[in-house]
């Protein structure tokens, strides 16, 4: 039962941190300017392929839901 609460407290405190970053991200965000969120894009977005149909962008950044070892695509 201790160590259940102690996990509990843990997760607790990663949840409030991670939010307290979410929410320095996006008054951070709120600041920018356009330089600035072209930096962003550049840094996240490592190609964006374009043809008669359709539009896709290519992250740097794998989604959540795909396994590391897959090829990180999002449309």
């Amino acid at each position: 039962m201790v160590e259940v609460a102690e996990n509990e407290r843990e997760l607790s405190l990663l949840i409030s941190r991670l939010e307290d970053f979410s929410a320095k991200v996006i008054a951070g965000l709120a600041g920018l300017d356009r330089t600035g969120m072209q930096q962003i894009i550049r840094t996240v977005v490592r190609r964006v392929e374009i043809d008669d149909a359709h539009i896709e962008i290519i992250f740097r950044v794998p989604p959540l839901e795909a396994p590391p070892a897959q090829n990180h695509q999002a449309k």
